[in-house]
């Protein structure tokens, strides 16, 4: 369907041309068969390239967790220490530990009032350090500022995707592809990039040639069916 397409649409750009153009029926008949030959020839070369298996894990979340195993508490956008255990407790507010308020006291902020009276104390207070900054819980990874749950064995992750990583018999790593060697990567990539636009502009420019648009149409199919290369994984 999608080489079926891709004719149509270079042929819309010479169809008057072709229109009239002698030969016209010929080219159009070459066209066909010469799609069979290119289909063979893709699937051949493709051998060398295959694509690289997904899996979606997910929108990420942001980073919001403190190990508590290292005695680490959330406070605002940082963690620390946890305060120290006395009677009564200490609260962590930011980098500092404040002490609550004795039974029968009011809380005002640094100040412990007792109730019904203007009789006053400050609270007992210390620092615990500048913090650390937030992570990311166990069984996830951080990806530019977010978590994200673990990829499969075999798959690395980038964003909310997992890419397959390259199998030993392709692997020189084409970002969604794998290949045999650099050169095939390279070549593939420059095939796949420019090959369509390539024929559009062919046909074009055909001035009416129906040669010339038969090859633009070929080279067109080319550019489709370089698209259709095997998983790595089912390579």
């Amino acid at each position: 369907a999608a080489s079926a397409a891709l004719v149509a649409l270079v042929a819309i750009h010479g169809a008057m041309a072709l229109e009239a153009a002698p030969g016209a029926h010929a080219a159009a008949a070459a066209f066909a068969a010469a799609a069979g030959d290119v289909t063979s020839s893709a699937a051949a070369a493709s051998a060398a390239v295959c694509w690289k298996g997904t899996h979606v894990r997910g929108v990420g979340k942001p980073i919001s967790w403190c190990n508590t195993t290292q005695h680490l508490q959330k406070s605002g956008a940082l963690c620390y220490p946890d305060c120290k255990a006395a009677t009564p407790p200490f609260d962590g507010v930011g980098p500092v530990c404040w002490q609550e308020c004795k039974p029968g006291y009011v809380d005002e902020g640094a100040l412990c009032r007792k109730d019904g009276s203007i009789i006053t104390y400050a609270k007992a207070s210390y620092g615990r350090g500048a913090g650390y900054p937030l992570t990311c819980p166990p069984d996830t990874q951080e990806d530019a500022a977010l978590c994200y749950p673990l990829c499969p064995a075999g798959y690395y992750g980038v964003g909310p995707v997992c890419w397959e990583s390259c199998p030993a018999d392709h692997p020189v790593d084409g970002g969604a592809l794998c290949c045999d060697n650099k050169a095939d990567c390279t070549s593939k990539i420059e095939a796949l990039c420019a090959g369509l636009p390539l024929a559009v502009a062919e046909a074009i420019l055909s001035g009416g040639n129906a040669t010339k648009i038969e090859q633009a149409v070929i080279t067109a199919i080319e550019a489709v069916l370089g698209y259709v290369m095997p998983l790595c994984s089912a390579a």
